[in-house]
């Protein structure tokens, strides 16, 4: 412990002393958020451990402050020694229950039995020489609690007079209802000539905060209120924390602040999916003087509302200027993340407004389909307005030949099909070739049979986070000439992604290729005039473009799915770059994974890769769900992208979250020509491997997968003729399935009377 307080120490001696403040903030001292490391980087490492510290102080604003919280336990000299661990039981925190397992008792906490291992219970030797740290959050990765991480104790938790502490008191009068003054133990602490006192002292019970008022005064602490849930009852005086909420005026005759759940600031609707109204507290306590914190921000967090999209970023905002107030500090598992809000996105840090420019591509997937049913006229709107330069289709085909925009041709997963009792179970088909499970295609359906009975529905990728199901039922599913007329009506480029076609064409007789080429010439897309990019998976589908004379940009995608994944070599961008001149790369591509603990293994190669073949390369598909980053990414979109174009040199992104995207490329960190922040602050880079590095001493290989094979036979000529898309039913024939028509019978004709 004493090691890992010097290096604490040195490592402070190389960040800035302070925080340049530019324009005034709105906290009560006018300067920016404090950000407070729940036990450091808690979302990462087990909590109120050195590398959890280590990891905060590395990679988050200067100054930065690190949380205790406080218990005691006694020595056998007799006396009471603090140490840092959170919630009463410790063995939800620790490994005591392994170590000591005959040690567990019953107390009465709240007014219920509760049975565990609890700190009154043991000697510090017992504690800090024989018991480790661990993941106190069950839904986090335990991979960090084979390290064995020393329990801390607070005297050693300042490394320098630049990094400000935070003493939380768990329950003092628990404390001293099993022997222990936790009163005494904090005067002596607060006047000792040999360590710092904490900056910050913190607790739910109001007795001790007015014990302590004076002692905390002369050391220059500040008294901090924690109110706990309003419904809950604060022990010393009997009234609920809601109670005590409602007059600000007498806490502010004890506490120089108050410490809430963001809940109090911004409540939440009764399933917790999006946010009620702001409350007017954080002007409240501003006006009785006091300064305001708020604590639970957690990246990961679930249920989260919707209407931060899954971003971590989105919500700090809303917590520091996006509603005209700001919060003095944020007590947060994920330092960084709240950093870069404060030092990279808020309009407070801005030096410079002069206007940036953004030199990557940035291509929505199926729209904004984070936050509306995917591939529908919102869905495309909210896309363009947030300024991507392409909006995309899926495109897919019906049983009579009209083209569609869908995620994938089964339609049970992005429709409202399944209620839609006899198209349901007349069409249910299995073809294992497209997926493993049943489904509903578009090529067994007609046009009519959609239009007339289906509307779209959110999509969620990620089992087990479901995205807004807010607009389910209502939006229709709309043609590939609607969406050509939509991009070319909002002056935005149409990048057209074509599904299956080796299949359709094999095994369904369908030449989605050839009826693409038909209708882009149909909409008066012309290789000249149009801003367009073609993608597929199938490279005989880019031949037969070319075959067809269809000269925009062709992109290869790399097929890759969990369930089908692919081993890529450089040699495979060779193939690639017969066929196109950019290719679309998926995330575990990018970045491979250790399957068991899903940490980052040693930087892949494959865009580095594409650029030797002079291939444009694209990411998918960028989203800002939890699950999907990698461990070492503390399930934070900006540091991913920082990664992604600062050391993989990404060309362009397709995002589920456009607006994710947009911000991140205009924020003040990062932005070409924007100028920098005032606040001194650069995103972590993160290094691949590194946390495998630092669990096993080694860096792991990937798993063996099949080698992707990219040249394909070349697909057949025209099917047989089908209909045009059309938005509306018609019998007459469209101009596209007349274009068909003499496109596929014609020289079937021609050859009949050549036999004659």
């Amino acid at each position: 412990m004493i090691r890992a307080s010097v290096f604490l120490f040195l490592l402070s001696l190389f960040l800035p002393n302070s925080v340049p403040v530019g324009a005034a903030w709105q906290t009560l001292s006018g300067n920016p958020p404090l950000v407070i490391a729940n036990g450091g980087t808690s979302g990462l490492y087990p909590d109120q451990t050195f590398p959890a510290y280590a990891d905060a102080l590395n990679y988050s604003l200067p100054g930065v402050a690190f949380s205790c919280d406080l218990q005691l336990v006694n020595t056998t000299t007799g006396f009471q020694q603090g140490i840092c661990r959170t919630g009463l039981d410790l063995s939800l925190s620790t490994n005591v229950n392994f170590i000591f397992p005959e040690r567990n008792r019953t107390y009465i906490i709240d007014g219920m039995n509760v049975t565990g291992w609890f700190a009154p219970d043991f000697t510090s030797d017992e504690i800090l020489n024989n018991v480790s740290a661990r993941q106190s959050d069950l839904t986090r990765s335990p991979i960090f609690d084979q390290l064995n991480l020393a329990i801390l104790v607070p005297e050693l938790l300042a490394p320098s007079n630049f990094t400000p502490t935070w003493l939380n008191l768990e329950s003092p009068s628990f404390f001293e209802e099993h022997g222990l003054n936790m009163t005494s133990y904090l005067l002596d602490f607060l006047s000792s000539p040999n360590v710092l006192p904490p900056d910050f002292l913190s607790a739910s019970e109001i007795t001790i905060l007015k014990d302590l008022q004076s002692a905390a005064r002369a050391a220059r602490t500040k008294v901090i209120f924690k109110f706990l849930d309003e419904t809950a009852t604060e022990p010393t005086t009997g009234q609920t924390y809601g109670t005590l909420l409602g007059n600000l005026s007498d806490v502010a005759t004890f506490a120089a602040g108050i410490l809430v759940p963001k809940g109090y600031i911004w409540p939440r609707n009764g399933n917790e999916t999006s946010l009620e109204q702001h409350t007017t507290l954080v002007d409240d306590a501003h006006s009785a003087n006091l300064e305001i914190y708020a604590y639970n921000f957690l990246n990961d967090e679930y249920p989260a509302p919707y209407n931060y999209s899954f971003d971590p970023i989105t919500e700090i905002l809303y917590f520091i200027e996006k509603y005209n107030f700001s919060v003095d500090g944020l007590f947060t598992d994920f330092p960084t993340t709240a950093s870069q809000a404060i030092a990279c996105y808020a309009n407070n840090s801005i030096k410079s407004t002069q206007p940036g420019s953004i030199d990557v591509t940035i291509i929505s997937h199926n729209g904004d389909s984070g936050n509306w049913p995917g591939s529908t006229i919102p869905a495309y709107n909210s896309a363009i307005a947030t300024g991507v330069d392409y909006i995309d289709c899926s495109v897919q085909i019906t049983k009579d030949g009209v083209l569609i925009c869908r995620e994938s041709p089964d339609l049970v997963s992005n429709t409202n099909i399944a209620t839609v009792t006899t198209l349901f179970t007349t069409n249910l088909k299995n073809y294992p070739q497209l997926q493993s499970k049943q489904g509903v295609f578009t090529f067994d359906l007609t046009w009519t049979q959609i239009q007339s009975n289906l509307k779209a529905r959110i999509f969620s990728p990620t089992e087990g986070l479901a995205r807004n199901p807010e607009h389910d039922g209502l939006y229709d599913i709309i043609t590939f000439a609607d969406f050509l007329s939509l991009a070319e009506n909002n002056s935005v480029g149409a990048f057209i992604d074509i599904q299956n076609a080796v299949y359709l064409r094999t095994s369904q007789n369908i030449s989605v290729v050839d009826a693409v080429a038909v209708a882009l010439k149909a909409a008066g897309y012309t290789n000249s005039s149009k801003k367009v990019i073609i993608q597929s998976e199938d490279s005989s589908a880019l031949a037969r473009l070319r075959d067809l004379n269809v000269t925009y940009p062709l992109t290869y995608l790399i097929p890759y799915t969990s369930l089908k994944p692919v081993e890529v070599t450089a040699d495979d961008f060779v193939d690639i770059k017969k066929y196109a001149s950019a290719v679309s790369i998926a995330r575990r591509l990018v970045e491979p994974l250790d399957p068991v603990d899903k940490t980052l293994l040693l930087p892949s190669k494959v865009v580095e890769w594409a650029h030797a073949q002079n291939l444009t390369a694209y990411f998918y598909f960028l989203r800002n769900e939890q699950s999907v980053f990698p461990f070492d990414l503390k399930a934070d979109p900006t540091m991913e992208l920082y990664m992604l174009t600062e050391r993989y040199k990404v060309d362009g992104f397709i995002t589920d979250f456009p607006q994710t995207t947009i911000n991140y490329f205009e924020n003040h960190c990062v932005a070409s020509g924007k100028g920098t922040s005032n606040i001194d602050f650069v995103i972590p880079n993160v290094e691949p491997g590194l946390l495998d590095l630092q669990l096993y001493g080694s860096f792991a290989a990937p798993a063996p997968t099949p080698d992707l094979v990219v040249p394909e036979p070349p697909l057949l000529g025209p099917a047989p003729p089908a209909p045009g898309p059309s938005s509306k039913p018609s019998a007459a024939p469209s101009r596209l399935s007349t274009g068909l028509f003499f496109s596929a019978v014609f020289p079937l004709l021609l050859h009949c009377l050549a036999l004659l």
